[in-house]
């Protein structure tokens, strides 16, 4: 007479228990990745604020993103705006430099911690144009969106120019 099997040998066990520990090895930097990419694109969304009143200025007065100052946008109307959330720590419109928009993280953000996302105004062809960048190493870059990506954290290319 054969004995009927009643359960899971050791060996089934060990299997299933490896491949779960496999797929976890793969699945937890991809969430990480993710969870940082949602961060900062709450940092994106909080920019859009300064974009728009940029861009209006710009618009409206018919001149660069260079002379769309602080000061030249609150004279115009607009109301400073001043966001914050749980990711990020500020966003301003660099008065050393008024073509970018800075946002700062959190500094309790890990790896994600301090950086500086910028939002970089320029002119082309009558149009507004805004190149996204970041101060995270290279290495890190899949923590940003995709258009973050293989920028430098610094004015971008075209600068200011005119409005044709």
């Amino acid at each position: 007479m054969q004995q009927r099997q009643r359960g899971f040998t050791l060996i089934e066990l060990m299997i299933v228990v490896a491949i779960i520990g496999i797929l976890a090895a793969i699945a937890i930097p991809q969430y990480s990745a993710y969870t940082n990419r949602a961060r900062v694109t709450d940092a994106v969304s909080l920019m859009g604020a300064w974009k728009t009143a940029v861009s209006e200025f710009v618009s409206t007065a018919g001149s660069t993103c260079d002379d769309a100052t602080v000061e030249a946008i609150l004279g115009a109307g607009a109301v400073a705006p001043t966001y914050t959330s749980a990711n990020v720590a500020s966003v301003t419109w660099a008065t050393p430099d008024p073509g970018i928009i800075r946002a700062t993280m959190q500094a309790d953000a890990g790896l994600l911690d301090g950086a500086v996302i910028t939002l970089g105004c320029r002119i082309v062809g009558g149009a507004i144009q805004w190149v996204c960048g970041s101060s995270l190493h290279p290495a890190d870059s899949n923590m940003v969106p995709a258009q973050c990506r293989n920028n430098v954290n610094t004015r971008p290319a075209g600068g200011g120019g005119a409005v044709s």
